[in-house]
């Protein structure tokens, strides 16, 4: 997966925010492991929780802030 240039991995350190939720946390990590490569965001009170690193969720991208904001379907975070 390519947004930019980018590779999925690359936006491991990136801050994350949801247009509804508001911050999410940091990325961790990038699991490429399976077909569908996933976000694991550290929530700020620890918790993990998992984005499916996908350009559908994906509102902006603030390269020189290392920031996302995604666009989440309701239940996803749940």
């Amino acid at each position: 997966g390519e947004t930019a240039g980018f590779r999925w991995n690359d936006f491991a350190g990136f801050s994350a925010a949801d247009d509804r939720e508001g911050n999410l946390g940091s990325i961790v990590h990038v699991d490429e492991s399976t077909m569908n490569v996933l976000f694991v965001v550290k929530r700020p009170d620890g918790t993990e929780c998992f984005i499916p690193a996908h350009e559908v969720f994906i509102h902006d991208i603030d390269y020189d802030n290392r920031h996302i904001l995604f666009n989440l379907p309701d239940g996803l975070l749940d």
